[in-house]
């Protein structure tokens, strides 16, 4: 028996290779398409029922209003509410006026009247007593009363109260003293404290 062997090998053939590359970057390139429409396709397909409920909740909604009217429905309701309207309108002006009035500091302050009072605090004295504060036009206009063991010390306590209150636009312009003598003291009699009013 004989065996042939053929010593010369077939030289690959070029083209074959470039066929076979070309037809691998098609199916993978078919494969990453298909892939990436999927999850489009069902994107599409939800936003598509999604318009369709909407379109389905605004005609329900439509015949719902179309069906609240009724016959010369739009006629009524609208008279009925120019008649809440011209009902509400008295109440609406006097908030009106009342806003303007805080506004304008003629009702006090919006924020009350906390930094007058610790202002009073700030310039203590141990011979000075308030026994009395009116506190108008928002703040920036008021009156303290007290007592005072002397008068200077009266004097002392208006000058640190009005270096205290002019950042905050209130002056104080006028200081009233008044001896106050005890009931039953002798005329002439030396006075016991000093009532002032500041304002």
């Amino acid at each position: 028996m004989s065996q042939q062997i053929n010593l010369l090998q077939a030289k690959p053939r070029p083209h074959n290779r470039a066929v076979l590359g070309l037809l691998a970057a098609v199916a993978v390139t078919a494969v990453l398409v298909a892939a990436y429409a999927y999850p489009s396709q069902r994107r599409a397909a939800q936003m598509l029922a999604q318009a369709d409920a909407v379109d389905a909740r605004v005609t329900a909604l439509r015949n719902a209003l179309t069906g609240a009217r009724g016959p010369g429905g739009d006629r009524a309701s609208a008279a009925a509410v120019d008649a809440e309207i011209a009902a509400l309108k008295p109440r609406a002006q006097v908030a009106t006026e009342l806003i303007a009035t805080i506004r304008s500091g003629q009702a006090g302050s919006p924020d009350g009247f906390s930094r007058q009072f610790s202002l009073l605090a700030g310039p203590a004295r141990d011979d000075v007593w308030i026994t009395g504060v009116e506190i108008g036009k928002g703040g920036r206009d008021m009156v303290v009363t007290g007592r005072a063991d002397r008068n200077d010390a009266a004097v002392q306590y208006a000058r640190r109260l009005n270096e205290a209150y002019a950042p905050y636009g209130v002056q104080f312009r006028s200081l009233e003293l008044k001896p106050e003598v005890p009931a039953g003291a002798a005329s002439g009699a030396a006075p016991a404290a000093v009532a002032f009013k500041l304002s």
